[in-house]
């Protein structure tokens, strides 16, 4: 059987927009793309981040893989890094991408939220999804990126997926809010991976010789003129990146 990659998205997202990383790398391994509870058409049910990483073993499990490439994005780092505590020998190697293992910021990790962000943000929440999750989305988007052509066809590849559920964007909040997964980070066994923009308003600058100094054989690439999502915003260019780190 050939290899696998898992690929799990953030919050608001789905499985849909793991699109490009499917057509790149499906025609050599196993592909699985996978919905968080409260996410595409998988209802939300007071998960956890460890019910979350069982799900995903789970599907692995229902699809004959036993060992596994996972990448994240975002709160789907989390899943990882989790997955990756629980099931080490399901998880082979790691990519993160805009993807650390606390969101909030504290004294000497200055991550891009804090409580009172997440909780306006749960607020808004409370109002019309779609529309708070489009402010939300173009906002993790710098300027040069939202004036190119690919810009477009990101947004239209959102659409593709159904929008959350209230409850499971309330549920992941909570849980960016309060999961600080640094210790687990620093004891991983998996090569690791951490790629990200350096406009990226989650993941400033200032994070990296934090996440150097907490995980020394974590592979750090910043790309230019890219903020959240590098794999949407220029596919290619991570697709290659990825590819190299898994020879």
């Amino acid at each position: 059987m050939s290899e696998a990659m898992v690929f799990i998205h953030g919050f608001g997202g789905g499985a849909s927009l793991w699109q490009w990383q499917k057509e790149h790398f499906a025609p050599g391994r196993q592909v699985v793309l996978i919905d968080l509870p409260g996410h595409g058409a998988r209802p939300w049910q007071g998960e956890s981040l460890e019910d979350m990483a069982r799900l995903v073993y789970k599907e692995c499990q229902d699809q004959g893989i036993s060992s596994a490439d996972v990448v994240g994005s975002s709160f789907g780092g989390l899943v990882v890094i989790k997955l990756a505590e629980l099931y080490p020998d399901l998880v082979r190697r790691i990519v993160l991408a805009g993807a650390l293992p606390k969101f909030t910021a504290t004294e000497g990790f200055p991550a891009g939220l804090n409580a009172e962000k997440i909780r306006k943000l749960a607020g808004q929440v409370e109002g019309d999804i779609g529309t708070i999750l489009d402010i939300f989305f173009r906002s993790l988007f710098s300027r040069k990126e939202k004036e190119r052509p690919r810009y477009f066809q990101v947004k239209e590849l959102r659409c593709q997926s159904p929008l959350p559920s209230r409850a499971g964007l309330l549920g992941v909040l909570n849980l960016l809010e309060k999961e600080d997964l640094r210790p687990q980070l620093a004891g991983l066994k998996q090569p690791a991976l951490f790629i990200m923009g350096d406009s990226d308003p989650i993941c400033p600058l200032a994070l990296v010789e934090p996440l150097r100094a907490l995980a020394s054989a974590l592979q750090i690439e910043v790309l230019k003129d890219v903020a959240h999502f590098p794999f949407l915003s220029i596919p290619e260019v991570f697709n290659r990146r990825v590819e190299r780190f898994l020879q």
